[in-house]
């Protein structure tokens, strides 16, 4: 699963050869984390002034932690920014379509110094500077939406999808500067086919100056420069399983007669692989986090496995799925904890971190 620039291929094709790096099976882990019972601080819930409170009805509420130790968390229409202490010290923006405002803001990344990015539904993006001043905004629809990415040195990663069908769809990604040029075409990458309905998305993240490419259908997970070029691959030793059930013909409809119940929908065996995982995060002291794909939802524990760098694995950490409405969402690893969304029986969002400590295998 490489980049496929033509511009770039023969940079790519004369670099040194990608370091790969062999992990054994998950499940093998000795190791195990633990969760602090009583968290490190927390910022949300109810409040007596709801204008204060996240929006507990909107799922695209989420946060990144920031270098001088705040917090910004996009909030439906705006962005509330916390300071060290947890205190929020402004909200950016609102509601609309004109300048400096906002239509469901759905992603977010932070720069060195703390500058931060966004992307809503004007199809804009926007630039936060740490005072929390809106500096500039531009349209995206040229080079696609935000891929998880902004680099220290001032360059985003944006992802478009390329035309296609389901089965052969692939995104172009490109690396621009806070002006909306480009810096660097990067190519495009294949996105994966689950049976005969679900395409399952490329994984994106920030690490440092480079940004890595996981598929759940492959064992591998590339990790790129920030301009393209593959330098490491981590390759997971795990045993592929299948998994069996009915798909409703998507073809063939039903024909519909008032007062006649209609006829069942045809059916076929539809037999797939069991994605390798659900998604892969990269903490600051440069472990690997890869969470396994449960079985069921709603009442399979997250697990997560940690890797260092050099492949081996530390340990594996079991988060409970709560009650309903209760549930925890990890957002990032630190040096020595987990920062998570989460929500009470109330149903009301919180920020939390909490610590994490690791018993050693034998």
């Amino acid at each position: 699963m490489a980049l496929v620039s033509p511009a770039h291929a023969q940079t790519v094709e004369s670099s040194p050869p990608p370091r790969v790096i062999q992990v054994a099976p998950r499940a093998t882990s000795k190791g195990v984390y633990t969760m602090s019972t009583k968290p490190v601080w927390d910022i949300g819930g109810l409040n007596d002034s709801e204008e204060d409170e996240f929006d507990h009805k909107n799922s695209s509420v989420r946060a990144v932690m920031l270098a001088s130790g705040g917090l910004a968390v996009i909030d439906v229409n705006k962005v509330r920014l916390f300071d060290a202490r947890r205190i929020q010290f402004a909200v950016v923006g609102r509601f609309g379509h004109g300048p400096n405002e906002f239509a469901q803001i759905d992603e977010l990344c932070r720069m060195r110094g703390d500058t931060i990015v966004v992307v809503d539904q004007n199809f804009r993006l926007t630039v936060i500077s740490p005072r929390s001043t809106i500096v500039r905004q531009w349209p995206t629809e040229a080079h696609g939406s935000l891929a998880g990415s902004c680099f220290d040195d001032g360059t985003l990663l944006l992802s478009k999808r390329s035309p296609g069908t389901a089965a052969q769809a692939s995104r172009m990604l490109s690396r621009v500067d806070l002006t909306g040029k480009v810096v660097r075409a990067l190519g495009a990458f294949p996105t994966t086919l689950y049976g005969t309905t679900r395409v399952s998305p490329v994984i994106l993240s920030r690490a440092d100056s480079s940004f890595f490419i996981a598929d759940s259908k492959t064992l591998e997970i590339r990790r790129y420069s920030k301009d393209g070029l593959l330098f490491s691959v981590l390759k997971l030793n795990e045993k592929q399983e299948t998994m069996t059930g009915d798909a409703l013909r998507p073809d063939i409809a039903p024909r519909y007669t008032p007062g006649v119940p209609p006829p069942a929908m045809p059916k076929l065996t539809q037999v797939t692989v069991w994605p390798y995982y659900m998604s892969v995060l990269h903490d600051e002291s440069g472990r690997w986090w890869i969470r396994d794909y449960p079985r069921d939802f709603m009442k399979d524990p997250q697990v997560w496995t940690a890797i260092d760098s050099a492949g081996k694995l530390l340990g594996r950490l079991a988060i409970p799925h709560g009650k309903t409405p209760e549930y925890v969402q990890v957002s990032a690893f630190t040096a020595n904890g987990v920062f998570v969304k989460r929500r009470d029986a109330d149903g009301a969002v919180h920020f939390t971190l909490y610590n994490l400590s690791l018993k050693p295998g034998p």
